[in-house]
């Protein structure tokens, strides 16, 4: 198996965790240079219905790893009106700045949405 410059591709495992705690695991097959969407809207690889999510929240790729044997890397891109954050792995949740491309370390935690407006 060939890991070429656009051949690489990861199993991603997701948990999806609401409010209460409830998890809902799944696991995404991530492709190096594709990007994943995560959001409310039915045609996101990652569909999650809670309050304050976006229809096309963030977007979820594989890049190429650092060095020429360096392994490939997660990356997290906010596309939301109330934000996404990250919370790697023994750290405080971090805002991440919208349309910039994050890289996550193994362990991180994708928190979404990081405001909720207040009804009423």
């Amino acid at each position: 198996h060939e890991m070429g410059g656009t051949g690489a591709e990861v199993e991603l495992n997701l948990s999806v965790r609401d409010g209460a705690g409830t998890e809902q695991p799944k696991k995404v097959r991530l492709k190096s240079g594709k990007a994943i969407t995560v959001g409310r809207g039915g045609k996101n690889e990652v569909a999650v219905t809670l309050g304050g999510i976006s229809n096309k929240h963030c977007e979820i790729k594989l890049l190429p790893g650092d060095g020429s044997d360096a392994p490939p890397r997660v990356a997290v891109t906010d596309l939301s009106s109330n934000g996404t954050g990250v919370e790697g792995p023994g750290a405080a949740v971090v805002l991440l700045e919208k349309g910039v491309e994050t890289v996550l370390e193994d362990g991180s935690t994708i928190v979404l949405p990081m405001k909720v407006k207040s009804k009423g």
